[in-house]
């Protein structure tokens, strides 16, 4: 006896299971596709914009490195500047320092004698002379006829001249804050010898 296939499936819905089966298989066959396209031209792009990208940074480059010169030559410029005006402080003050200036003045100063400015000013219309205006307080009339001995006796200075010394009441900054006490604020002109007077 022989045995025999009966197959008690309907016939539509055998070709619907058929249908769906090739329908995946397209599809998943389509998306394989397209994921191999997108990623060809994925890659395609990126190597095109690595080739580009040293194009593109070199324009930048160039506008830094202009950018750079630019401001290279501004600065030369500006140093250019700064040399002119440093020759024409040299050919006003005779090469003598201020901080040789500022030396001598400090070593005059006294304790009870001391500055609150200090005005420097070149002439060049008077042949480079160096003029000083030195303003400030002293405690005593003593004091301030000593510092005015030393800087009159002191080469460096000459045309010693007190212009004035006033007294003037001043608030004590100590434990009694209302105790005014009096004290001289003068002011002095003097003009700085060069070297080669």
């Amino acid at each position: 006896m022989a045995l025999r296939e009966i197959n008690l499936i309907p016939e539509d819905i055998l070709t619907k299971l058929h249908f769906r089966q090739h329908l995946y298989l397209w599809a998943a066959c389509l998306t394989i596709s397209l994921a191999l396209i997108f990623g060809l031209h994925l890659y395609q792009t990126s190597v095109a914009m690595a080739q580009k990208h040293p194009f593109i940074s070199l324009k930048e480059t160039d506008k830094d490195l202009a950018s750079k010169i630019e401001e290279i030559k501004q600065m030369q410029e500006d140093l250019e500047r700064l040399n002119q005006k440093q020759a024409a402080l040299e050919a006003v003050t005779g090469n003598i320092p201020y901080s040789r200036i500022l030396l001598k003045l400090s070593g005059m100063m006294n304790v009870q004698t001391w500055l609150t400015r200090l005005d420097i000013d070149g002439d060049r219309e008077k042949g480079g002379v160096i003029n000083l205006q030195l303003t400030g307080f002293s405690s005593h009339n003593e004091e301030l006829g000593d510092f005015l001995n030393q800087l009159s006796s002191e080469p460096l200075f000459g045309a010693v001249l007190l212009k004035y010394a006033k007294e003037v009441k001043k608030t004590a900054s100590g434990k009694d804050k209302d105790e005014e006490i009096e004290i001289i604020n003068f002011q002095v002109d003097c003009r700085v010898q060069r070297d080669d007077d």
